[in-house]
């Protein structure tokens, strides 16, 4: 297994154990009814909360497509076709795409009492129904998951790309040519020996 398959398995993995520890929670209404409330550690839920299973099954969907992808990209036998860091930077900026074409959506109460809008789903951001706006805190939650998980994976990805270059450096290259320079003149100092058959440093 490769460096880069390693990260993205402890990436994935971190990211899953992570949603499973502060996992979205419902809040039952006085009408019955669920209601997205917030994320909370699972060690400390507020009473009257249920899992969310929407967005916990929604979450978990894309990070299990963005560790397939970056498995399929970044872990050939053959190396990468692409520098990672740019890869990371171009599948975050698909992911921020993603969250602004299908935003969280709230719906609005019919009832004049209620004021609160209500989490009401996913939804492609050009084909807003009537009464329903953007979910600005789960939005802003989203975006910046995202551009966490980006700047983490810049970090881990740097180090691996400062050892281990795409094109020798010039240092690299001077080593190499004094290396050849220094078996070179070895050939000729044997192929010399062996024209004259004694030692070209004592005298004739």
């Amino acid at each position: 297994m490769s460096r880069l398959q390693k990260i993205i398995i402890f990436g994935a993995v971190c990211n899953a154990f992570l949603l499973l520890l502060v996992p979205p929670y419902d809040v039952v209404a006085i009408d019955r009814r669920l209601m997205f409330d917030a994320f909370y550690p699972a060690f400390a839920v507020p009473s009257g909360r249920i899992i969310d299973l929407y967005v916990l099954f929604t979450v978990f969907a894309g990070l299990t497509v963005n560790a397939a992808l970056a498995w399929l990209v970044l872990g050939r036998a053959a190396g990468p076709a692409i520098s990672p860091r740019r890869f990371v930077l171009l599948l975050g900026a698909a992911n921020l795409a993603i969250v602004l074409l299908f935003p969280p959506l709230a719906i609005f109460p019919f009832s004049p009492a209620a004021s609160m809008a209500t989490f009401d789903g996913f939804h492609f951001v050009f084909a807003m129904q009537a009464l329903r706006d953007i979910y600005v805190p789960l939005l802003t939650l989203e975006a910046i998951y995202v551009t966490t998980n980006v700047l983490v994976f810049w970090l881990l990805l740097g180090p691996q790309q400062r050892a281990k270059g795409y094109e020798p450096g010039p240092r690299t290259l001077l080593e190499e040519a004094a290396v050849l320079i220094d078996r070179a003149e070895e050939k000729l100092v044997a192929s010399d020996q062996d024209a004259s058959g004694k030692d070209p440093g004592k005298p004739s």
